[in-house]
């Protein structure tokens, strides 16, 4: 099989960003030229970095003093297949990664630094040794990969050697923990993968474009299918909110959907409901009636966003354009967030009027 260019969705002839982080305090957009930071209450410009070139990946790793990249775009800041980890507070290198091809995709943590490449994924010690391991993967042009956010736990997956194998493996201990075999269909990819916050819980998301798929990582259980629609559309966002309640998914088609996460929050009174068929006891006879759907939607009209929960009843969204939204979700009945207010962050200059998020419900 001809191998597959890295799946993107931002375009520099069209847009000024090319790519986009989200913190609980703090936004990044790479761009053509360089980078820039804001506060996320107020929304506020506090950096706006010129790198004589373009930003593909961007991420925090200390808040806003440090950072990382990779060069990408049509002139690239530093070549694409380096990883710089910068001071932004004193504009200075702190370390890099030089890999053997292109990157697709990073993951970090204080003590790990996952490397994806287009059949390779490489996991480097931080702080930085000459002590690193890798794998050979399967094509990978999403450039997949999850690692366990909180500290103290220490569980990634990966691709497998064959198309649609997922890996579980604890980076610390360096052992295997899982392996998840999917479709072998060589055109078939997996879109999106999210472990929550101890890394029990993996969320899986295909190139069948409708469900995302829960394993339990300590064998490869099965323990849910999420179904975003019926109509096919590429799910490139997932991520586990509220202390693993909910999982919110995005995909070309324009909806964040929120679910909530049944298998924590089973049997809690006063909980919103995810959206499950009347008939879903039929479920094992036929499959579609047993579908689970979104307790609550959000459209916009972008291929590319990634969302977070800072309450129950608020959601921000960024997108792949540096827009920002800002919209209120009703706690107990759910249904189409309501957008309250949209910035589209390009905009911003260094000095402007603060602009603050509206209160919690």
């Amino acid at each position: 099989m001809e191998k597959e260019e890295e799946k993107g969705f931002f375009d520099q002839k069209e847009h000024e960003v090319l790519s986009i982080a989200l913190s609980n305090s703090f936004i990044a957009l790479g761009t053509p030229n360089g980078y820039k930071i804001y506060t996320l209450n107020p929304i506020k410009l506090i950096k706006d970095k010129d790198m004589g070139g373009g930003i593909r990946h961007i991420g925090f790793y200390n808040q806003d003093k440090i950072i990382w990249f990779v060069g990408g775009g049509n002139l690239p800041a530093v070549p694409e297949n380096e990883f710089r980890l910068w001071d932004n507070h004193n504009d200075e290198e702190l370390c890099k990664v030089v890999a053997e091809s292109k990157i697709n995709s990073i993951k970090i943590k204080s003590n790990v630094l996952a490397v994806v490449l287009s059949e390779k994924t490489v996991f480097h010690n931080l702080p930085l040794s000459d002590k690193y391991k890798t794998f050979e993967t399967a094509t990978n042009p999403y450039g997949v990969i999850a690692i366990s956010p909180l500290e103290g736990f220490t569980t990634a997956a990966y691709l497998g050697e064959e198309p649609g194998t997922l890996i579980v493996y604890d980076y610390a201990k360096e052992e295997l923990q899982a392996m998840i075999e999917g479709n072998s269909d060589e055109e078939y990819y997996i879109t999106a993968l999210e472990l929550n916050s101890v890394g029990s819980i993996l969320a899986c998301a295909t190139s069948e474009g409708c469900t995302v798929h829960l394993y339990d990582t300590k064998d490869g259980t099965k323990l849910r299918d999420y179904t975003r629609g019926s109509a096919p559309s590429t799910i490139n966002f997932i991520s586990f909110q509220l202390d693993d309640t909910r999982l919110l998914i995005s995909s070309e088609a324009g909806t964040i959907h929120i679910f909530m996460n049944d298998i924590t929050q089973e049997g809690q009174e006063g909980q919103p409901v995810n959206d499950i068929s009347v008939f879903s006891f039929l479920g094992p006879l036929i499959p579609y009636l047993g579908k689970i759907g979104s307790y609550c939607k959000f459209r916009t009209p972008e291929l590319y966003k990634i969302a977070m929960m800072p309450s129950e009843g608020s959601l921000i969204v960024l997108s792949s354009t540096g827009k920002l939204y800002l919209s209120n979700i009703n706690v107990e009945e759910g249904g189409e967030a309501i957008l309250d207010t949209k910035k589209t962050l390009t905009d911003c200059l260094l000095v402007q009027k603060n602009i603050y998020l509206p209160k919690n419900n």
